[in-house]
């Protein structure tokens, strides 16, 4: 053992760096402590990492497939797409189009709130942003409208060069190919974009309206503007002051008073009919098998009242007490000949019996913070509706980095408070 000892001593007298036994044992020594600093941190960093990655790996699972691919119906209820979704659309035939708050990050932790366009699949009824190419980002959507079918949406088209955001004219989107078909008419210098944007029953023109003056006391022109050709078609009579809408299978129908016209915008065949009282919305039936108007009430107190038939010329008053005491006053679509939709411009609807006067009440209003009732595409009231896949987007996804780089931080100086104090001993 002796001579073992004299062995080791030479050995480390001639080992690179010299020093001695005791030298080498120092720095063994630190050389092990190093390695279980190492270790300890490596630990730590993938504690952190597993910290991290779970709850963003959970947040943006995103919505399954579905299965159920066949028929576009809307969704047993619309929601709004998650705040921080990053999803946009549309990719396909749409059930609803809306307005909702969309957050925008702003540094490390700050965001910005803006009212943003979103669609709502017709397929599985997942809601996605819709950056439309005439619209910037958190400037204001003026006018927008679905197609019955779902397979094209339209919006008012400003000039963003412009000061005050100057509306020039629409655009159309198809909503599968994302697809853009802009109208811009020669308007008169004093020409005001007015009243709603809709499309024709067959989803072939979109509706717009605009008015020749400054305010309302002048001509108010109607155009049908052909989605294929281009072409724009003005349907209003000289004297028009509004140009309120109804609905039908084809063509474009037109409100005035008691009036219901009804015009095909390609041949300009029109058709007259006259009803006892005031039309606040008129519609036909798919099949045109049954026909709804809601009357105006006589004066203030009266209450809108839903009148059903067969036809313009044979219909009926139905009093419905809604449940929720509030009187019908729009007409959103047909389920079947029978079953008309009728709306408050609220987020629930109720789907009424033209031949028993029963109803049921939907909410159709979902998740997410919602502006206004969303468009719905009215012809997709006659599919059965379909249950959404969850939403996105609902958390910020700065959150798991923020909280998984402070415990990494923590981690980081806890390991190095860890390393002086053994080295000190």
């Amino acid at each position: 053992m002796e001579r073992l000892a004299e062995r080791l001593t030479e050995l480390a007298a001639g080992a690179p760096g010299g020093g001695g036994t005791d030298e080498i044992w120092t720095r063994g020594v630190r050389r092990a402590r190093r390695r279980r600093t190492a270790a300890a941190a490596a630990t730590v960093a993938v504690v952190a990492v597993v910290a991290l990655l779970v709850p963003w790996v959970g947040d943006r699972e995103g919505p399954q497939p579905v299965s159920e691919l066949v028929v576009p119906a809307l969704p047993t209820r619309v929601n709004a797409p998650g705040a921080w979704s990053e999803a946009t659309g549309p990719d396909g035939p749409v059930a609803a189009i809306g307005v909702a708050t969309r957050a925008h990050p702003m540094g490390i932790t700050d965001s910005r709130p803006d009212m943003e366009l979103f669609t709502v699949s017709a397929i599985d009824g997942r809601a996605t942003w819709t950056d439309l190419p005439d619209i910037r980002r958190g400037q204001q959507v003026y006018t927008f409208a679905v197609s019955p079918d779902g397979t094209q949406i339209g919006w008012t088209f400003l000039d963003k060069q412009a000061p005050r955001d100057r509306r020039v004219g629409w655009a159309v989107m198809d909503t599968a190919t994302r697809e853009v078909t802009r109208f811009e008419p020669r308007f008169p210098k004093r020409a005001a974009y007015d009243g709603e944007l809709a499309f024709s029953g067959d989803s072939r023109h979109l509706l717009a309206s605009y008015v020749q003056g400054a305010d309302q006391e002048h001509q108010a022109h109607l155009l049908a503007l052909d989605v294929q050709t281009g072409e724009a078609v003005d349907l209003t009579p000289e004297g028009t002051r509004w140009n309120p809408l109804g609905s039908a299978p084809t063509g474009v129908v037109r409100l005035a008073g008691d009036t219901v016209v009804r015009t095909d915008p390609a041949t300009g065949e029109e058709s007259t009919d006259t009803l006892p009282g005031d039309v606040i919305d008129a519609s036909w039936s798919p099949t045109e098998g049954s026909f709804a108007w809601i009357r105006d009430g006589a004066t203030g107190n009266d209450p809108y009242v839903l009148w059903v038939g067969d036809s313009p010329e044979r219909t009926r008053p139905m009093p419905l007490e809604f449940d929720d005491g509030y009187e019908p006053r729009q007409l959103l679509g047909w389920v079947d000949d029978q079953h008309v939709v009728v709306g408050h411009w609220r987020t629930w609807v109720h789907v009424v019996d033209v031949t028993t006067g029963e109803f049921d009440r939907l909410e159709i209003r979902g998740e997410g913070d919602i502006f206004n009732p969303p468009n719905l595409a009215n012809d997709l009231w006659s599919a059965p509706l379909r249950e959404p896949v969850a939403r996105e987007g609902t958390s910020d996804p700065r959150r798991p980095y923020l909280w998984g780089g402070g415990a990494l931080l923590v981690a980081a100086v806890a390991g190095i408070l860890w390393w002086r104090r053994r080295r000190r001993a």
